[in-house]
């Protein structure tokens, strides 16, 4: 098949995979935290011209690569009506499910170039049956399409060894999404160097790179040719300083600075946007540390010693651990090169995870979705690695046993992993059900908020309005405040009701002693429990209304409460229709 009829075909699969897994799990998606505020931050500055205010508590980390998708977008974010914001949504979902779909193909890929057909379809139903993998893809997480970016890299290096171009911009892609690629790229240009440092010193021994000794002469290379041999040949007997300047003479210093300057793309788009979106180079960095000390988020190296193997326990759960640890192991003992890119890059994202934990960053779970991969291939690989043997090989039937002790345990294990898909399932309902109300009602409310007795003038008291005041049919009229009961769903809601006066809404989580306009709660301490963002609010229950507030109406999941008697009137009316 050609190779565009080939790549047509990994896409459709790719989407259709996608749409299958949605369909199996009710038909349940929808956009998370972090995705909606990229949504509002892009509109704000596209739309409305004015930069995001990216100091509010929990605003998450800008990412490049995703930030440029969400300005793309805000045609789709800026419409109006009670469907503002829907059609950038459904967007990220749709591309969510194709990434999700992706991740299989690119693993069966992988898996099947490194250890047979069987490998690659064991491995691409292992990583789309772990509960982690699909909430971050139903969710719209970017983790799915970096894991994919990697190793969509790592099928490149496979079939080209050294190509260097294609593989590092792979690299660089997922650089834009997460910057732990940015040591992936370092250390795959550094690997480049290396290599080509002991291709010039084989050459200049008289072998070539496959260990056959040059013997064409046919062509006389001439005195210039044999200085440089002679020069390379040295460089493996020079003192270390004269082997640096040796090993400059020999590099190829244009495709070296190529390299260079494509694996600095990565990280010059995480400064640019920093200055862009708040005139600071390195907000993604002081951002990310003040919002895992705001969340009490898990940090630091000594934490991520134990944090990375439970964390990678929580995505492939146990059956698959046991399965990986021996695959790697057998796999690097009788099928050494086949193993040695996939164990090279496990050991690479682990030192990632590590220096993200120094530099004060949170320890997600998500952040292992690509090692965790990884480890899913090694599993497929110990339970039919063995196909790879010859049929004599003494090995086989040792490899065979431990392939049927993991496939025993894989069953033993299976019921619990059904139970947990299925917990999954109910809890995604759940939240997409509450969304939808809090959808409804944000729709309903936006003309209440721009004119009615629910705005207050410009001039009025506290922040938030002081509560029993009328606003004065003589005063300039401005949006008013939208209370939620805490930060989960304030990007959501701030995307559904768009601009106003090229400016967002004020929408705020309740504080203590404020008077809001409108404050929406939820109707059902289980409502409370599953709509979360800190996990401090874990045990607080259902939080009281603002005093001297009046409830409007209840819709679905969500408690309406006006400010005022004239106000919850309004509401109630509006609400009522």
């Amino acid at each position: 098949m050609p190779r565009v009829g080939r790549i047509a075909l990994h896409l459709l699969a790719a989407a259709a995979i996608g749409v299958a897994v949605w369909l199996l799990l009710g038909r349940t998606a929808f956009v998370n935290y972090d995705s909606a505020w990229s949504l509002d931050w892009m509109r704000q500055l596209l739309a409305g011209g004015s930069r995001p205010d990216l100091e509010r508590l929990f605003s998450p980390t800008p990412h490049p690569l995703s930030d440029l998708l969400s300005g793309v977008l805000v045609p789709f974010s800026d419409g109006g009506g009670p469907a503002v914001g829907h059609g950038a949504e459904t967007v990220l979902i749709a591309l969510a499910l194709f990434w999700l779909g992706a991740l299989g193909v690119v693993t069966y890929r992988l898996g099947e170039a490194w250890f047979g057909v069987g490998a690659g379809i064991v491995a691409a139903i292992l990583v789309l049956t772990r509960e982690p993998v699909l909430s971050y893809g139903l969710r719209t997480y970017l983790d799915l399409p970096y894991a994919v970016f990697l190793l969509l890299a790592l099928l490149a290096e496979t079939r080209r060894p050294r190509n260097g171009l294609r593989t590092l911009g792979w690299i660089t892609l997922a650089g834009l999404l997460r910057p732990e690629a940015w040591l992936l790229a370092a250390a795959y240009v550094g690997y480049l160097l290396v290599v080509q440092v002991r291709e010039a010193g084989s050459s200049a021994a008289g072998t070539p790179d496959d260990g056959r000794p040059a013997t064409d002469d046919r062509t006389d290379p001439g005195p210039t040719a044999d200085a440089a041999a002679t020069d390379a040949g040295g460089l493996l007997r020079a003192a270390p300083r004269e082997r640096l300047v040796g090993w400059w003479r020999v590099v190829d210093r244009r495709q070296l600075a190529l390299l260079v300057a494509i694996a600095a793309i990565a990280p010059l788009g995480w400064i640019v946007e920093g200055l862009v979106l708040a005139g600071d180079p390195l907000q993604a960095l002081t951002g990310t540390q003040q919002n895992a000390a705001d969340l009490d988020r898990v940090t630091g190296v000594g934490s991520a010693i134990t944090v990375m193997p439970r964390r990678l326990g929580e995505i492939v759960r146990e059956p698959v651990l046991l399965a990986a640890f021996g695959g790697v192991i057998l796999s690097l003992l009788l099928l050494r090169r086949r193993a040695l890119l996939g164990v090279a890059a496990t050991i690479a994202a682990g030192i990632a995870f590590f220096l993200l934990a120094a530099a004060g960053l949170p320890l997600l779970t998500r952040y292992l979705v690509f090692p965790g991969t990884l480890l899913v291939l090694f599993a497929a690989a110990g339970l039919l690695g063995w196909r790879r043997l010859d049929r004599d090989h003494r090995w086989r039937r040792p490899w065979q046993a431990f392939a049927l002790l993991c496939l025993l345990v894989l069953v033993a294990f299976g019921p619990g992993q059904v139970r947990r898909v299925d917990r999954l399932h109910h809890a995604l309902g759940l939240q997409q059900r509450v969304i939808g109300d809090l959808r409804t009602v944000t729709g309903d409310l936006r003309p209440l908020l721009t004119d009615g007795p629910c705005v207050r003038p410009e001039n009025a008291g506290a922040a938030f309005g002081q509560a029993g005041e009328s606003p004065d049919a003589g005063a300039r009229r401005v949006p008013a405040d939208v209370a939620l009961p805490n930060h989960r769903a304030v990007p959501q809601v701030l995307l559904w009701l768009g601009l106003q006066d090229d400016q967002p809404f004020a929408v705020e989580a309740l504080a203590p002693g404020t008077a809001p306009a409108v404050t929406l709660l939820p109707a059902s301490t289980r409502v409370a429990r599953g709509f979360i963002l800190d996990k401090a609010d874990k045990g607080k229950g259902l939080p009281d209304p603002p005093s001297g507030s009046v409830q409007a109406a209840t819709v679905g999941s969500w408690r309406v409460y006006g400010r005022d008697a004239a106000c919850a009137a309004a509401l109630r009316t509006r609400l009522g229709r």
